[in-house]
């Protein structure tokens, strides 16, 4: 039991870092750069979180079990062979097709420089051993890695970007400090597994890239979902006010970003479990989730007592603060149904009901993206907040109601 909490308390320390250094940036980056900077920024970084999922293609979701499952380290060693091949491959693709639309573009495009230089964040990606180091469960490894390159990326922001033109360098420094710790990672995966890296077939990289396209598709759509408020505020309302919406998806993405990490601690013990042990399944996950959803709520509770201080923490001005306040509940209450949604998915995962759980994505993905579209220059930021909140709303819904046939009903047994 000793080692079980030490290993969460490391897990948690060395993910917590991803959601303190947005804290610190966000605010500095609108203070060095103005509000215009930032949402050009955000816009950018959005981007190229989207195309990251290319890069990752369904690996983040089943590395982790696919390497916990494996027996010997020749088995452990083909699947991160694989891994890295297929990326490689994906990133030569992406790279292509990347910059042969923004040179064909360039005439019609604003901050080409900008989005050329913030795609080294999906390269650096390519790189990434997080999933396979916590597929390995070598917490204290994934904590290293975490924290050194976060501490790079604030060493780099915090000493070179100064002025209002140096936002074009705060996604540059974000890919450098992931592509060092991400390097570091896997020289010390090889050295201690005692493996070299060899290429996986090009048959076999295809035959992956086949079977997972429908998956990957979805997880694109659903990042596209939680993209398009920032992309979307920025074309239809302007840099500024798209800046000003980073401070309230960066809120968002805050929360989510907490529950997700949560929640993903506990993924492989409620596989093992639904697929050996059932009945103690369900206790297992309602025992994890309702303390979520309150400590979810709870917090909630608090950042609305404390709006003033918190949306003055993010540099907003006092008009600012009291012109949001519609804005800002909003966004907590689609903060407080996120836990609900994530467990959920969990569910879905676990059940094996990827095919239903991939429609749903489409659907509410699309229906999210066109009701920005269609509500954002009439109501502006609340309209777009709304449209998030009914999207999450949804999202809760269908993943427990379709899930709960296969699982629930494991209670009755």
């Amino acid at each position: 039991m000793y080692k079980k909490q030490i290993d969460f308390l490391t897990y948690i320390c060395g993910q917590g870092i991803n959601l303190i250094t947005p804290l610190i940036i966000t605010p500095y980056i609108l203070q060095s750069c103005g509000a215009v900077g930032l949402g050009k920024n955000a816009v950018a970084f959005s981007i190229a979180m989207f195309l990251v999922l290319l890069i990752d293609y369904a690996f983040d979701m089943k590395l982790i079990r696919d390497i916990a499952a494996a027996k010997d380290i020749t088995t452990k060693s083909n699947i991160i062979n694989h891994m890295i091949s297929t990326k490689l491959v994906l990133l030569l693709f992406l790279t292509v097709i990347f910059y042969s639309t923004i040179w064909l573009f360039s005439t019609q495009l604003e901050n080409t420089d900008l989005f050329a230089l913030s795609f080294l964040i999906v390269a650096a990606q390519a790189f990434s051993p997080l999933s396979v180091l916590q597929g390995l469960q070598w917490y204290r490894t994934t904590a290293a890695v975490n924290i050194g390159s976060k501490i790079i990326y604030l060493v780099l922001v915090l000493s070179f970007v100064t002025s209002v033109g140096d936002y074009l360098r705060v996604n540059p420094f974000w890919a450098v400090s992931n592509f060092a710790a991400f390097s570091a990672g896997y020289f010390f995966i090889f050295k201690r597994l005692k493996i070299s890296f060899v290429p996986s077939s090009f048959s076999r990289i295809f035959q992956t890239l086949r079977e997972d396209f429908s998956f990957t598709l979805s997880q694109l759509l659903l990042c596209l979902r939680q993209i398009a408020p920032q992309v979307l505020s920025g074309y239809f309302l302007g840099w500024h006010t798209a800046g000003i919406y980073k401070i309230f998806d960066q809120l968002i993405s805050l929360a989510r970003s907490m529950n997700q990490v949560y929640f993903k601690f506990f993924l492989p013990k409620l596989s093992h479990k639904f697929s050996f042990e059932k009945p103690k399944s369900l206790a297992f996950w309602k025992q994890y989730s309702l303390i979520a959803i309150a400590g979810t709520l709870v917090a909630g509770l608090i950042a609305l007592y404390l709006k003033t201080e918190i949306l003055g923490f993010f540099k907003l001005s006092p008009t600012q603060i009291q012109s949001s306040g519609n804005l800002y509940i909003i966004t907590l209450a689609a903060i407080a149904i996120m836990p609900i949604t994530i467990a959920g998915e969990q569910l879905m995962i676990v059940c094996d009901l990827l095919k239903t759980y991939t429609k749903i994505i489409y659907i509410i993905s699309v229906a999210t993206v066109l009701g920005i579209i269609f509500t954002a220059s009439a109501f502006g930021l609340e309209g777009i907040a709304a449209i998030v909140l009914i999207a999450e709303i949804l999202f809760a819904i269908l993943y427990i109601s379709y899930s709960q046939h296969k699982f629930f009903s494991i209670e009755s047994k």
